[in-house]
């Protein structure tokens, strides 16, 4: 029995490997559509960033004592609010050749704090790569502006301006690709794998019958228990 077994389990596995032609197609398959569908129907997303600092421009950094740090600290809180506010997003917002909205500037706006440090980075998401830099280099200015006028201090200051993203961050071309690849190999290893698993099955019917010398007139199918029987 264990020979057997041994025997059989070998022959599933060069089954396998005969048919191993079809999870590589399967694979092809796979990276070939996900490059096309990628490259022409998947519209990209870029991302353009303006460096900013919250610091007095006549004070360096080494001569912040601790008080003048904690009010920093409430300054980037209160600034973040304002850049929140429709003060400073109205005049993006009115521009009509950006498309944009309440729910899509904020959707795609992004601010990020470097924690320990007073660098702040704006980060905007769109489509058009150019209306991308645009949109955040303009909201910087609004943001910097509102603030000398509403909170009365010139603290913040632009240390690098966006400029026009090359790269789209979205889609990622190769994480598209090798996911996709990754499963069209899996459902042709499935299939495969059930394709042999149907022929072991008949072909141990056969063997049975044969080993027996009985003849088999035909088979009956049981749907109570979902079993097949042999008639003698």
């Amino acid at each position: 029995m264990r020979n057997d077994h041994k025997i059989s389990f070998r022959d599933y596995y060069i089954k396998i490997l005969s048919k191993v032609w079809v999870i590589l197609t399967m694979g092809i398959i796979g990276t070939l559509g996900s490059y096309y569908v990628t490259m022409n129907f998947v519209e990209p997303t870029y991302e353009a960033t303006v460096t900013l600092y919250n610091g007095n421009k006549t004070t360096g950094y080494s001569q912040l004592n601790k008080e003048e740090e904690l009010i920093n600290s409430e300054l980037m809180d209160d600034y973040i609010e304002l850049l929140k506010s429709g003060q400073v997003q109205e005049e993006i917002i009115q521009r009509s050749e950006y498309n944009l909205t309440d729910s899509s500037l904020e959707k795609n706006l992004d601010i990020v704090v470097m924690h320990g440090t007073r660098f702040i980075y704006l980060k905007f998401k769109h489509k058009n790569p150019e209306y991308s830099m645009r949109i955040v280099n303009q909201l910087s200015n609004s943001w910097i502006k509102k603030a000398e006028e509403i909170m009365g201090v010139d603290n913040l200051q632009i240390l690098q301006y966006a400029k026009s993203p090359i790269d789209p961050i979205t889609p990622v071309l190769r994480q598209n690709v090798i996911q996709t690849t990754v499963l069209f190999v899996l459902i042709g290893f499935v299939w495969v794998s059930c394709r042999v698993n149907n022929t072991k099955k008949i072909s141990s019917e056969k063997a049975i019958v044969e080993e027996a010398g009985l003849v088999v007139l035909g088979t009956v199918t049981n749907m109570k228990e979902k079993k097949r029987h042999i008639r003698i």
